[in-house]
């Protein structure tokens, strides 16, 4: 009986671990190409473990709740080719290998936050009150660092493989001049803020890349679920620092297949 009872200590001075895990599948395609990424998000006490599997490349991704981003691994299937981001003492640390031919950089970020991903990186912002938010991205190919600002516009109903979803609909662009030469749009579900679309090209005269959600958890895109936080609380700037059209509510709802516009 003694033996049963120190069992029964044991077992409740267990500590209880939260543990989620949740499947998304992203379709890729840019100009004749195809490229299906399958990722995997685990959630395990106060941080986010996440793994993107494709036929040429793998991706892992550590990460604090909400979603503050702390390392970022990307390594080719098919070569030596890698890029290794960290974050430490608000420095992004990078190093990689393209070609044969290996690089780094060392760049310090200050207080703002790094996005790496847009899968993911965006979610607490899409989730929260704020109307803007600035983050820095690195380069892949140089591995530089530029500032980026993301802008809710309006919640459109919009039309994705023949099936219409209430979305809401983000501008993302480089600040200061060089925003004149490059854009993204992106198409958030209104209600999980799961990325739903993204469509941009790297640079003048490349082709289109339309990334789009698949499925969650082996269904459909429609039966989209979320266990990502928000983050209203966040102290980031740039509140208050947009223009009047960048409000968005319910009742603003604009019609439109993505796939067909600019």
């Amino acid at each position: 009986m003694k033996l049963l009872n120190k069992i029964s200590i044991f077992v409740l001075c267990i500590p209880m671990v939260a543990f989620s895990t949740q499947t998304l599948v992203y379709n890729k395609v840019t100009g004749s190409k195809h490229v299906t990424t399958t990722w995997t998000v685990d959630e395990k006490d106060d941080e986010y473990i996440i793994q993107g599997i494709s036929k040429n490349q793998v991706v892992d991704i550590k990460a604090l709740v909400p979603y503050k981003l702390i390392r970022f691994e990307n390594q080719s299937k098919k070569n030596s080719d890698h890029y290794n981001i960290r974050l430490v003492n608000r420095k992004l640390i990078a190093e990689g290998e393209r070609k044969g031919e290996r690089y780094s950089s060392t760049n310090g970020i200050g207080g703002t936050p790094w996005v790496q991903d847009f899968e993911f990186g965006l979610k607490p912002f899409i989730k929260s009150n704020r109307k803007s938010f600035t983050f820095y991205i690195v380069n892949p190919t140089n591995l530089k660092t530029y500032k980026m600002i993301a802008r809710k516009k309006q919640v459109e109903k919009i039309t994705v493989d023949g099936v219409d979803k209430k979305t809401l609909y983000v501008k993302l662009t480089l600040t200061g001049m060089k925003k004149l030469f490059w854009k993204a749009q992106l198409w958030f579900d209104a209600d999980t803020g799961d990325l739903i679309m993204y469509k941009a090209n790297e640079g003048p005269h490349t082709p289109t890349t339309i990334i789009t959600l698949a499925s969650v958890d082996g269904k459909p895109e429609g039966w989209l679920k979320s266990m990502f936080k928000s983050d209203d609380d966040d102290d980031q700037e740039n509140d208050s620092n947009h223009d009047s059209d960048e409000h968005c509510s319910d009742e603003q709802i604009n019609t439109r297949d993505p796939k067909k516009s600019t």
